[in-house]
């Protein structure tokens, strides 16, 4: 029960936090940023948001880690919690390291 309620707060926070991010973060309006993925602490107090870019990672990770206060705020008068997590905004690499598996792959392949 305690995981199903976990996994719905996730749910709940990802797709606010893609709204935010697509509506109202004014210093990421030029850049495709796509939440994929929401890790949220068994004591509801950190959540790490994985994000990917369109272009320029580093830098447009700079600013949404600025603008996680006002990311915070604005969760907070939407889901209406006791307590909003703390956000760690975070890189997901997950599709260049599929990408690197398989080149290695297809070498072993060609390999034989």
């Amino acid at each position: 029960m305690q995981n199903i309620k976990l996994e719905k707060r996730e749910q709940d926070i990802l797709i606010n936090i893609s709204r935010i991010i697509s509506e109202e973060v004014q210093n990421l309006k030029d850049v495709l940023t796509t939440v994929v993925g929401i890790k949220l602490s068994s004591d509801l107090s950190h959540c790490n948001v994985y994000v990917t870019f369109s272009k320029n990672s580093k830098k447009n990770l700079e600013r949404l880690n600025q603008a996680s206060g006002y990311i915070k705020k604005q969760l907070s008068s939407i889901l209406k919690w006791r307590k909003i997590p703390s956000l760690h905004f975070k890189i997901d690499d997950t599709f260049e390291k599929s990408l690197k598996i398989e080149q290695i792959l297809e070498e072993i392949k060609k390999e034989k």
